[in-house]
């Protein structure tokens, strides 16, 4: 497995009313409805409105990676873990699939420690 899902699906652009799960800056993906697109702040930067925590917030679109295909009562994800020799976090890569999850650590060559980690997805950040 040569990418993870977040880079496969980084192109994915979705529409005002679809609810699906989103990571920010790579982050811990969480489940939003869309409620607008394309409106630019300050910055020029292309934002998207949706919600987070039963609240709707505002998020620039080129810091969003989109998961389409992951059903919206998917209860689980995995988080990869690559630690160094001192068990700093060096990578995090996220999985809707224990056996893709699995398969990208076994995957990996580095001399990074690769650990995976169950998490619900509807756990409030």
């Amino acid at each position: 497995m040569d990418k993870t899902p977040a880079e496969e699906t980084e192109k994915y652009i979705p529409k005002v009313g679809d609810t699906l799960f989103v990571s920010l800056y790579g982050f811990r993906p969480f489940l939003t409805t869309i409620t607008e697109l394309n409106s630019k702040n300050s910055h020029g930067w292309v934002m998207f409105s949706g919600t987070r925590n039963d609240k709707v917030d505002k998020f620039i679109l080129k810091e969003a990676t989109f998961y389409p295909d992951v059903p919206t009562d998917t209860k689980f994800m995995f988080l990869v873990v690559g630690l160094n020799d001192d068990y700093h976090t060096m990578s995090e890569d996220w999985f809707f699939d224990i056996e893709e999850a699995v398969k990208f650590s076994e995957s990996k060559t580095d001399d990074l420690d690769y650990q995976v980690t169950v998490e619900r997805t509807n756990r409030k950040d």
